[in-house]
């Protein structure tokens, strides 16, 4: 009885472990998406700066 209940426990943990990770994973994902979002959102202010320069905008 006292084998089932510590390997309940472990799976227990296990499955929280698993979800942590799950979610850290999906963490650095959404920030790398950022990452690029706010690249090309640089990009695009020197582009428009660079027309209001030569007068197109």
């Amino acid at each position: 009885m006292a084998a089932f209940q510590l390997q309940t426990e472990r799976t227990t943990e296990y499955l929280e472990f698993e979800v942590n990770k799950s979610f850290m994973q999906l963490a650095y994902k959404a920030v790398k998406v950022m990452e690029k979002v706010n690249a090309t959102a640089d990009a695009n202010l020197k582009l428009v700066e660079n027309y209001f320069k030569q007068g197109i905008l």
